[in-house]
């Protein structure tokens, strides 16, 4: 029968699996009582929680939550690291302190959601650069092709803005033709009445000196 402390052990265990977003597990067998405590502290100043279970207590807890991947963690002496949020925080957080300190844990397997991780995909995970470095990285690279995009966008208003322009000088034209063309037509018939006027005016005396000269030709002679 189960004593009380294995059964908080167990709800220990089972809190940790129920919250966490990613769960490394690591071999601590080649380390040292010092390394293990400077460790445990360095991971829970980044909210990282570090567990060294037993075999047997980790398969209950798993099984209690149905997450029987969790039970993949477990082979040898067994410290579980939990990460709450980023999963690639944990990993790299564990990679970068192990090597930086030199000490002797080593990543093992890991688990991702329902996703089973081995120790080389642990350290590809560790190496890929951070989620901010990569938001950097891909606005640099998008910077030139938004200046491009807008170019585009806007080339073909200034298009439009031509032809615009190019169709208001036309119809300008156009009215300017059709204000000449019946300015002309409507002067041409006075022009016409004036003359006409003038040429009967002008036709009138000659033709009175002709009816005279007839006239004085047909009288008798003394």
């Amino acid at each position: 029968m189960p004593t009380e402390a294995k059964k908080n052990a167990v709800e220990e265990l089972k809190q940790m699996m129920e919250g966490c977003s990613i769960a490394i597990a690591t071999d601590y067998s080649g380390t040292n009582v010092a390394d293990i405590t400077m460790f445990r502290t360095a991971l829970r100043n980044e909210g990282i929680k570090y567990k060294i279970v037993k075999n047997t207590l980790m398969k209950i807890a798993a099984d209690d939550i149905d997450k029987p991947e969790m039970k993949e963690l477990i082979d040898g002496p067994t410290g579980i690291a939990f990460g709450y949020g980023d999963e690639q925080s944990l990993a790299k957080t564990l990679f970068e302190f192990i090597k930086k300190n030199n000490i002797k844990i080593v990543l093992k397997t890991g688990v991702m959601g329902s996703d089973i991780l081995t120790s080389e995909e642990i350290v590809s995970l560790a190496t890929l650069p951070s989620k901010e470095e990569l938001v950097a990285k891909l606005l640099g690279q998008l910077h030139g092709q938004i200046s491009s995009l807008v170019f585009v966008i806007n080339a073909p208003i200034v298009n439009i803005a031509r032809v615009l322009e190019s169709i208001k000088n036309d119809r300008t034209e156009l009215e300017a033709s059709v204000e000449e063309a019946a300015t002309e037509e409507s002067s041409e018939p006075e022009a016409s009445v004036e003359d006409a006027a003038t040429e009967e005016e002008s036709a009138e005396p000659e033709a009175s000196v002709e009816d005279a000269a007839t006239e004085d030709s047909l009288e008798p002679e003394d």
